[in-house]
């Protein structure tokens, strides 16, 4: 409720609200999972898989990079690269063939198209796009929307406080910290990739091999890529005002900042139930009778999409 993006995909691309998978992945890389027996493990990674992949590929990506990463962490610590290997296959063997039944290997697109177009903006975590009840909104360039990642003021708040208690004290990186710092520098790279700019401006666009481009082209959308790292800020962020401060100062911080949130929310919650609500809407063709393909379709009985 309190997340930007997902309200912003509300009623129009429905299977992108289910940003929970994203939550989810890091869940399972939180939790106990590595006591599981590897039967267990391989049906949650499947099953996660799975999921993911029959909702929205997107979401598969970015949740299966963060499990990856979380045995790349196992990994790490106890050497044995055979139960990578297995763990890995159980996520991309069922979760491939899944997408094949639905089709994914399908058709003919061309990978590139749309790349350069759909990044992040570097203002990402503090542009509200008009969403904001608070902030402005800042220009972006192209089609950045789908970058559209800000944070709300309430968690705004948090981060400031967060950064000045993290100059204060001296906080030690573990390993786990270190993979997840790496994997948001990662995820935060690929979503402001290929055109890296700043409100308006470009401030630098960068040119990869062929083979990259077209890589990179099937996830055309590259900004979406920023949602791990705006819901892994937001959970860092309590976390660590949680452990820095004492509980009752931490409780009330927190609660009071998730009041301004749900304050800075609120205006785009009700625009969104405006436009949903109002049962007097009338849909109205795109086509224009008049065009060429207006002219094809009117001379056939049947159309099948």
């Amino acid at each position: 409720v309190i997340s930007f993006p997902m309200i912003r995909r509300l009623f129009y691309h429905t299977s992108r609200t289910a940003q929970w998978l994203i939550i989810r992945a890091f869940i399972i890389w939180f939790s106990d999972v590595c006591s599981l027996s590897m039967p267990k493990r391989i049906l949650i990674y499947s099953g996660y898989g799975i999921l993911a992949i029959s909702i929205h590929p997107y979401l598969w990506a970015m949740g299966t990079a963060i499990i990856i990463f979380s045995l790349i962490e196992e990994l790490i610590s106890d050497k044995k690269i055979h139960k990578f290997i297995i763990f890995c296959l159980s996520i991309f063997l069922p979760s491939f063939s899944v997408l094949y039944l639905l089709g994914g290997f399908y058709g003919d697109v061309s990978a590139s198209y749309g790349t350069g177009e759909f990044e992040c903006n570097l203002n990402s975590f503090i542009n509200s796009m008009g969403h904001s009840s608070f902030l402005p909104s800042l220009p972006v360039c192209f089609e950045q929307y789908e970058g559209f990642a800000y944070l709300g003021l309430g968690m705004i708040i948090l981060v400031i406080i967060s950064l000045s208690l993290f100059i204060v004290k001296k906080y030690r990186l573990d390993i786990r910290k270190r993979l997840i710092i790496s994997l948001m520098i990662i995820f935060s790279f690929f979503a402001v990739c290929p055109n890296i700019s700043i409100n308006d401006h470009v401030i630098v666009t960068l040119k990869f091999p062929s083979f990259i481009s077209q890589l990179m082209g099937i996830f055309r959308s590259c900004g979406r890529f920023i949602w791990p790292v705006m819901y892994m800020i937001m959970a860092a962020v309590i976390y660590y005002i949680s452990g820095s401060l004492r509980k009752i100062s931490a409780v009330i911080i927190i609660f009071v900042c998730l009041i301004i949130q749900f304050a800075d929310i609120s205006s785009y919650l009700t625009q969104k139930h405006q436009i949903f609500a109002d049962n007097n809407y009338t849909y109205t063709t795109s086509f224009d009778e008049s065009s060429a393909l207006s002219s094809v379709i009117s001379s056939y009985k049947h159309i099948i999409i």
